[in-house]
């Protein structure tokens, strides 16, 4: 086994945390089931609880992968969002 798999409850506090961030910001919220690893995998498997953000990427891990700056902006709005309510919750 290369990373242990997981799973997050869509009623996880930490996808409500990004949920109310995403709409705060008028961005879309939306969860995915991926195949995939990342550190994620590790890191939860060793208690982290942690949550993967997509940003928008097209044609990903090709010589046509790319990231259109509106999507990058998103990410940085959503992550001063995060950082800012985090500390209030």
């Amino acid at each position: 086994q290369l990373y242990p798999g997981y799973q997050i409850p869509f009623e996880d506090p930490s996808l409500a945390i990004i949920r109310l961030a995403c709409e705060h910001e008028g961005l879309p919220f939306q969860t995915i089931e991926t195949g995939g690893g990342s550190d994620a995998n590790i890191l939860r498997g060793k208690g982290i609880p942690l949550v993967v953000l997509s940003v928008g990427y097209s044609n990903p891990h090709t010589y046509e992968e790319c990231l259109p700056l509106k999507e990058l902006d998103n990410l940085v709005r959503l992550l001063i969002e995060l950082l800012s309510t985090r500390g209030s919750c």
